[in-house]
């Protein structure tokens, strides 16, 4: 049903409704290049930007939000600086930039120094990434927030293999809640989804009806994974630039 045909940078690659495009990016980078993007955002992301207390979270800030706005810009064709953006009744950030692009979907995650893009025409999409932090107590935050099917199967794991399956479960989950329009308010109990290396959901819910998980190739610290509606989609990998 699904397969990655290709990986490479084109930023000016278009984008059928049968593909879902996925790129990746580093925040960390020149303060020259910051400087430029920072030029790129509205008043509104300026003053966000300025709210964080970190020089280093304000730079990584100002990078994500002027790679958005170039990556759909790219895809628009219209000038970064010029793209508006407009919230769902949950917070989720959309695309305000006119009739035309009304069908085009977005989502956005980042994890330490690495973020991650997503973007489908004419089906939500949203998109996860965590860093692996092997301190966590994966029993007691699953029992608090995981179904229990999902806790369940993560107790019957070996302990080794407990931390890399929590986050597996929690990107899984968390990639379908920011692509549904209401997904943010839905619980993370309130569905099931596999913890092993195949990606899919377990329940029946018809809140998870017509949507499909895939994991992204992560490394040894971090873990990725894509929620998708609706089937016969393709997913493209770039990099940015």
């Amino acid at each position: 049903m699904f397969s990655e045909i290709g990986t490479g940078v084109n930023l000016f690659a278009g984008l059928a409704a049968s593909e879902v495009h996925v790129w990746t990016a580093s925040l960390d980078v020149a303060p020259l290049q910051t400087d430029a993007l920072a030029e790129l955002l509205s008043p509104e992301e300026r003053e966000r930007a300025a709210r964080f207390f970190a020089d280093r979270d304000r730079r990584r800030f100002v990078v994500g939000r002027g790679i958005l706005r170039i990556t759909l810009g790219r895809y628009t064709g219209i000038a970064p600086e010029a793209l508006q953006f407009r919230y769902g009744r949950h917070g989720k950030p959309l695309l305000a930039a006119g009739a035309r692009w009304h069908d085009l979907n977005f989502n956005v995650s980042h994890s330490k120094d690495t973020i991650l893009y997503a973007v489908a025409l004419k089906r939500h999409v949203g998109i996860d990434i965590e860093h692996v932090r092997p301190d966590i107590e994966t029993d007691e935050v699953a029992a608090r927030f995981f179904s229990v099917r999902e806790a369940a199967a993560l107790r019957a794991l070996p302990a080794e293999q407990r931390v890399r399956a929590f986050f597996r479960i929690w990107t899984r989950k968390e990639a379908f809640l920011k692509g549904k329009d209401d997904g943010l308010s839905v619980s993370l109990g309130d569905f099931d989804v596999s913890c092993d290396e195949n990606a899919r959901f377990l329940s029946s819910s018809m809140r998870a009806s017509g949507w499909y998980l895939r994991d992204l190739s992560a490394t040894d610290c971090q873990v990725a994974a894509i929620a998708v509606e609706g089937t016969d989609w393709v997913l493209r990998r770039w990099e940015w630039p």
